[in-house]
């Protein structure tokens, strides 16, 4: 839609009677269940938690069959995860909230690593979630007074990979935690996790020495 277009619906939708909008706004709705919940997030205060898993589900349900989603219907099974990334991507300086449907999303998308054909669209997914990890991690102001529970969030996603056996992601969470543990609570939380999983994983735990060294030494 362009700009002329834009301004053309806007004045439309002015002159329109408040009950017919709202039957509009009640025919898509009842249409597209995507749309429902993005209706009821935005004019209830829904928790929005609740709202990302509703809206990640709902696109994955769209296309799953029979516990499985075919090669061709992957990409828009993600449509709701990645309309999920985007609006956390545009509020990056809103820490808690951004970093809360973080867990959401590598829980929902983890369990379809058995249900489909291409793992390659999930893979993208987690790794924009991972992106957005370290791009709120290094937003963070000095002055910010709610790191611990950021890094609870960042530890909610860390079990669900780990669980999975996902190590690149994993790894990359890890390393995104390190800045974190200037707050002592916080480096005492990350210590005893690492230690936990240490010996766990070969593939670990190299990386874990590592961070481990490097968040002793700060």
């Amino acid at each position: 839609m362009n700009i002329k277009d834009f301004k053309n619906l806007t004045d439309v939708l002015k002159n329109q009677d408040k009950d017919a909008l709202i039957k509009v706004l009640l025919d898509y709705a009842q249409k597209d269940e995507q749309i429902n919940q993005d209706l009821l997030y935005r004019f209830t205060g829904r928790n929005l938690v609740s709202y990302a898993r509703n809206i990640i589900q709902t696109s994955i349900k769209r296309v799953m069959r029979r516990d499985f989603i075919e090669y061709k219907y992957v990409k828009e099974a993600m449509s709701g995860a990645n309309e999920i990334l985007e609006m956390a991507e545009n509020m990056v300086d809103d820490v808690l909230p951004c970093l809360s449907v973080c867990p959401v999303i590598f829980e929902e998308i983890l369990e379809l690593y058995n249900k489909c054909d291409n793992i390659i669209e999930l893979e993208i997914v987690l790794a924009r979630t991972t992106v957005l990890i370290e791009d709120v991690v290094a937003a963070i102001p000095d002055d910010f007074t709610d790191i611990e529970n950021a890094f609870d969030f960042i530890l909610d996603c860390m079990r669900k990979t780990y669980m999975d056996g996902v190590v690149d992601w994993k790894n990359d969470l890890l390393h995104s935690c390190v800045p974190l543990c200037r707050v002592p609570n916080v480096r005492k939380k990350f210590e005893n996790y690492l230690l936990s999983i240490k010996d766990e994983n070969k593939y670990i735990k190299e990386d874990v020495d590592e961070i481990l060294c490097d968040i002793r030494n700060k």
